[in-house]
């Protein structure tokens, strides 16, 4: 009220306060740089009868000098997620300077990703990231902001597959991040593949993709989901394996020829996980449609074993 207040200041508009109570201080961020530097000029001004101080502040000068590894991945991080839409990398750097609201910590390193809504942040030793974590959730603009480890992100993706043919990216978003559905979890990352109408949906941790998979049975417009964890490392498709799971694959996969020409790559997968072989998983499903036969690649050897022991098949 008091930057606003055109007594004091004319055309000055604040974008937010971060007040230290304990060091009688406060970080101002005004709207634009031209409202700063007209605050800037008075050196020194009255509230409330009391001499204040103003100088410019620098983020960089306020992080601790902290004796840093020679690589900075050995450091501690965190991961600040669910940031609100408006809050920018020096939203996140005031309310890490505050000892009120986060306690004394060194922080010497933000990475800020506004398109995941999402914050990396290195601090310089063990004793910040346990201060941090106990702090979760933190609150800026109103909304609880939660910290995580930066170690449990990895292993934590869900391939949804059998989306309905009319969705799209924005249509899967909002499905998984249904708060009737799934509470305060919601994917970190996604990625749509229109061609087979599935996705790759990253969560923070293993518990967090193990609830969304326990949810089941899933509809999206009338049809069952099928979700599970991924057995495969990143991208749809990859024939690359995570390390030690001991899965060859020349060994799962299967050529299947002479395909009904009423079958199309749905109906494929569909078959060959349906009940009658138990457990099956399908990865993949190459298709030739003009030669009618399809390269069929299974989570696991004993699913490839599985089908060829129960030839011949009848489709």
């Amino acid at each position: 009220m008091f930057f606003e207040n055109k007594k004091n200041f004319s055309d000055v508009k604040v974008h937010s306060v971060c007040i230290d109570r304990d060091d009688r201080t406060a970080i101002v961020k005004f709207r634009d740089k031209q409202a700063s530097d007209v605050v800037l000029e008075k050196e020194c001004i009255i509230m409330k009868r009391a001499n204040v101080h103003i100088e410019s502040y620098h983020p960089e000068q306020q992080t601790q000098d902290v004796t840093r590894a020679e690589n900075k991945t050995e450091l501690p991080r965190v991961v600040l997620k669910d940031l609100p839409n408006a809050v920018d990398r020096e939203d996140i750097e005031m309310l890490l300077c505050s000892k009120k609201r986060v306690g004394n910590i060194e922080v010497v390193d933000i990475d800020y990703n506004d398109e995941k809504s999402l914050a990396i942040v290195t601090l310089g030793n063990q004793e910040s990231l346990e201060t941090l974590l106990a702090k979760s959730p933190l609150t800026i603009f109103g909304e609880n902001v939660h910290v995580v480890l930066h170690e449990s992100m990895e292993q934590s993706k869900i391939l949804v597959s059998k989306l309905p043919e009319n969705v799209d990216y924005e249509d899967v978003e909002m499905f998984f991040e249904n708060r009737r559905k799934f509470g305060d979890i919601k994917p970190l990352d996604i990625e749509f593949n229109d061609g087979d109408q599935s996705a790759i949906l990253t969560y923070d941790t293993e518990s967090s993709a193990s609830f969304v998979v326990n949810r089941c049975p899933l509809k999206m417009r009338g049809r069952e989901l099928l979700h599970r964890k991924l057995p495969i490392d990143k991208t749809m498709g990859s024939d690359e394996m995570i390390a030690d799971n001991g899965i060859d694959k020349a060994q799962t996969q299967l050529l299947v020829e002479d395909i009904p020409e009423d079958v199309d790559k749905e109906i494929i997968q569909m078959f060959f996980e349906s009940r009658r072989f138990k457990s099956c998983e399908v990865i993949d499903v190459d298709f030739d449609e003009k030669d009618r036969n399809a390269v069929v690649r299974f989570a696991k050897p004993e699913d490839a074993q599985m089908i060829l022991e129960s030839r011949p098949l009848c489709l």
